[in-house]
């Protein structure tokens, strides 16, 4: 009885540790989802829509606030390559001014009018509707590759989306700090990323430690503790392991024998 009473110390550390390490890593896990990437972004192949219908009451001096956006945008096949430059050839036909007209139409459509009508979508945190857009937005990188003449509308494209989703990420991460646990989100901060867009988050080392271990990267965290850490912090921390078995032994002892006594 003795022993068991002198290991309280001991019993008290313990649980306050474990129940901070339970605390965190419930915190990480809880904001866990299943991991399925869904199919990327497509427009609706079938139509019979020609750019032409949303050219209603246009000529070269109102197009681009007469310009029907919305209705090519519901059913203009602009996420075929090979569609969306037939548009922008007929548009430049029509009206031959690449840079004042042609230019800033498709821009505008597929950037600042996208946005503002699939503002509700970006209003709340849907990650399968963030990394399908963002799977159609690379697409814009092959787009300038293929399309010389066209790559500084496609990069501007994508630009203004990057940061729309950027800014809107990092409301989603100030509304909701569980989300910087999730799989989807670091999966969307990670296509970012190669996109040179980052977002800042900070996580302090017990976040970072619990977050490893929700993930299985067990063996990580081992190499980082080994290699930045010096051999006197090695030493205490195997003294340390020592300690703790004997006394989680001899606790255990104690409490057989309590119980021996007891019947």
């Amino acid at each position: 009885m003795k022993k068991l009473i002198s290991n309280k110390p001991f019993i008290i550390l313990l649980a306050v540790f474990i129940s901070t390490v339970f605390y965190f890593v419930y915190e990480a896990s809880e904001a866990y989802e299943q991991y399925d990437i869904p199919f990327a972004f497509e427009c609706n192949k079938t139509t019979d829509f020609s750019i032409y219908d949303a050219l209603e009451g246009c000529d070269s001096n109102n197009i681009l606030s007469n310009f029907d956006y919305q209705l090519y945008l519901e059913k203009g096949n602009y996420c075929d390559f090979n569609s969306l430059e037939n548009d922008i050839t007929i548009i430049d036909s029509i009206y031959n001014d690449f840079y004042n007209i042609t230019l800033p139409l498709f821009y505008a459509a597929l950037s600042d009018s996208m946005i503002k009508i699939e503002q509700a979508d970006l209003g709340n945190y849907n990650p399968d509707y963030l990394i399908n857009k963002l799977g159609w937005l690379e697409r814009f990188n092959y787009y300038a590759e293929c399309s010389p003449r066209n790559n500084y509308l496609y990069g501007g494209i994508e630009e203004r989306w990057m940061q729309s989703i950027l800014d809107e990420l990092d409301t989603y991460l100030n509304n909701n700090k569980k989300l910087k646990y999730a799989s989807k989100f670091k999966t969307i901060v990670s296509i970012c990323k190669l996109h040179g867009k980052i977002l800042p988050i900070k996580l302090n080392s017990l976040e970072k430690t619990s977050d490893y271990l929700v993930e299985g990267r067990y063996t990580y965290i081992w190499k980082r503790f080994w290699e930045n850490t010096g051999i006197i912090i090695k030493i205490i921390l195997l003294f340390g392991i020592l300690f703790t078995l004997y006394s989680v032994q001899n606790t255990i002892y104690s409490l057989i024998k309590k119980n021996r006594n007891e019947k």
